[in-house]
């Protein structure tokens, strides 16, 4: 029988030989081949990240009521014409808070419009904003990865590690922590104009400024920490400085213009916060979930999964670690460190083991209480080594080894990290948001959710206690339509766009106040029908207070109109915008001709 097959065999080996040859010569030049890797990054974003959250309902997260709540105000301020405005006039019902003078929110403009003129639900429309943050990660650190490494396997593995492992999961699933997870967007491309100015092209310097400018439009602590990091970063790499000096000036124009572009952010936040003390600066806030030591991440969790439902947690909330994907990627640089020679990727590893331990107990946070205490939690710093790790794997992996050990521990590397992803998840998906409840029940549950009243001025008249700020928040909404007066005044209150215009009579004496509904922050105006501008200034609970002329009647409109600090810092920001526009436009142009 074996005769008989024997020349069958041959026949179709000949046959098809050459089909066989062709294919194999052919799939470098096919669409799917040449893009496996965007392609299967696509898919484990969609199977991962985006239909899950479609799918189900939202996680029952830390800051999903907070982030509501922003998006919900946002929303009201469009509908009234007050696009970008530096208060959230609607927010506790119409004392106002300033929220986007401390916490940038231009990225949530985008979830507020889907609402206000789309028709997209509350709830879906921050579920599709989640969304859109894992993948703008994964397309950031993938297209950064690829510009410095030049490989599309590096930049697959990069971004995985980066967008797809433990720490985005936390962000996004446990903690909903919206403003950190949007930094996790402008992290690489900062980084990227760091390594152009450093190691690459110094033309390309802008991505550093560009790049850390959107990053504290989106999350002010975020872009606080990255700066502090860069500027370790730059002693780390003092030797390379040292043989070009001339690099060290492109750091300082990058500071200068990182400055034109944030000062309608940056300038109005200092003013603000030179005007008075708020619960944010003033210690409460830094205290309110703990000291840095109680909330740092136990050493012993750094590679762990599991950190979340060990005794030693319970009290206060830590996150997962970076999970067991970065032991196997040393044990992977350890195997391969003879054919795999390079100073960065060292330096990565270096570095990620430098915030890993600042994230821990074993630093001594307890010291610098005072000090850091507005980052509140140490394990922030989870941020830096998650980039530093991926950053490593992308090195190690960018070589084109053809041992097939190598793409082994390439999967595995990967599939690691998608475990922490995916083990978080799980263990958060159970706990459904919705818990039964309508979107309605929900809205109601998010409005007036500030947190924990960050952005309120400081004021003497609650105990400082863990319950300063909800009796604080509860006195400002239980008077939310009182206007309080040291006279026998006969008002009447009307909120219109966010206005409030309180008509007045029966004003018998010289020196009478109007103590009136909206918390009070430097920019707002009072005016009377005839013209006359009267100085507000901090009354009971904070609430603006005014000195009423010697009229027995009148009307008086309380508007945010901002300060001139502002107004200069808006129109710095727009010609510096521009003019970086107009240069890199120009740049690439001169670059194309070259």
């Amino acid at each position: 029988m074996g005769c008989h097959f024997m020349p069958f065999a041959r026949a179709f080996v000949e046959r098809y030989r050459d089909l066989l040859y062709n294919f194999h010569v052919m799939k470098k030049d096919n669409f799917v081949y040449k893009n496996r890797y965007q392609i299967l990054l696509a898919l484990l974003l969609l199977m991962l990240c985006v239909i899950p959250l479609l799918l189900l309902p939202a996680t029952k997260a830390h800051d999903n009521l907070f982030h509501l709540q922003r998006i919900d105000a946002i929303r009201e301020e469009i509908i009234m014409g007050n696009w970008f405005g530096k208060i959230y006039t609607s927010t506790l019902d119409g004392n106002g808070y300033a929220s986007p003078l401390f916490y940038g929110d231009i990225l949530l403009y985008i979830p507020a419009v889907m609402v206000a003129f789309f028709g997209v639900s509350l709830l879906n429309a921050m579920k599709a904003f989640m969304i859109m943050i894992v993948v703008l990660s994964a397309i950031s650190m993938y297209v950064c990865t690829k510009k410095i490494t030049g490989s599309d396997r590096a930049a697959f593995v990069g971004a995985v590690l980066f967008s797809l492992g433990s720490y985005m999961s936390s962000d996004i699933l446990q903690r909903c922590a919206l403003g950190e997870a949007q930094a996790f967007i402008f992290l690489p491309i900062v980084f990227y104009g760091f390594w152009q100015i450093m190691y690459g092209d110094k033309g390309k310097w802008y991505w550093l400024p560009a790049g850390l400018a959107q990053m504290i439009f989106c999350h002010t602590l975020s872009s606080v920490m990255t700066v502090l990091v860069l500027a370790l970063l730059l002693l780390f790499c003092f030797g390379q400085i040292k043989k070009e000096p001339k690099r060290l000036l492109y750091f300082v124009v990058s500071a200068i213009v990182f400055l034109v572009l944030t000062a309608d952010f940056i300038f109005p936040m200092l003013e603000q916060m030179g005007s008075a003390t708020f619960l944010s600066t003033d210690g409460f806030a830094t205290m309110k979930w703990g000291s840095l030591s109680e909330r740092s991440l136990p050493f012993w969790g750094v590679f762990s999964d599991f950190n979340f439902a060990t005794a030693a947690c319970k009290k206060q909330w830590i996150p997962n670690g970076l999970g067991l994907a970065p032991v196997l990627l040393l044990v992977v640089w350890f195997i391969y460190r003879k054919e795999i020679k390079d100073k960065l990727l060292v330096k990565c590893f270096i570095l990620s083991g430098v915030f890993l331990f600042i994230a821990t107990n074993l630093f001594p946070w307890g010291a610098l209480q005072n000090v850091a205490g507005l980052v509140q939690f140490p394990w922030r710093f989870l941020m830096f080594p998650t980039f530093f790790i991926a950053l490593a794997a992308a090195f190690i992996f960018r070589h084109d080894k053809k041992e097939k050990y190598f793409k082994g521990f390439m999967i595995a590397v990967v599939a690691l990290s998608l475990c922490s992803f995916i083990i978080n998840g799980v263990a958060n998906y159970h706990r459904h948001f919705t818990n039964g409840k309508t979107e309605t029940e929900i809205l109601q549950l998010s409005e007036n959710n500030i947190g924990a009243g960050e952005y309120l001025p400081t004021t003497d008249e609650f105990e400082r206690d863990s319950k300063y700020n909800d009796n604080y928040q509860a006195a400002l909404i239980e008077n939310a339509d009182k206007v309080f007066s040291d006279g026998e005044l006969v008002t009447k209150l009307l909120r219109k766009d966010g206005k409030v215009i309180v008509t007045f009579s029966n004003n018998q004496k010289e020196d009478t106040y109007l103590d009136v509904p909206l918390v009070m922050y430097k920019g707002y105006s009072a005016v009377m029908e005839d013209g006359t501008e009267l100085e507000c200034d901090y009354g009971m609970l904070n609430r603006i207070r005014v000195e009423l002329p010697d009229v027995e009647s009148g009307v008086v409109t309380f508007e945010y109109t901002g300060t001139k600090v502002q107004k200069m810092s808006r129109v710095i920001n727009m010609f510096g915008t521009y003019g970086l526009m107009a240069y890199v436009i120009f740049d690439e142009s001169k670059r194309k001709k070259q």
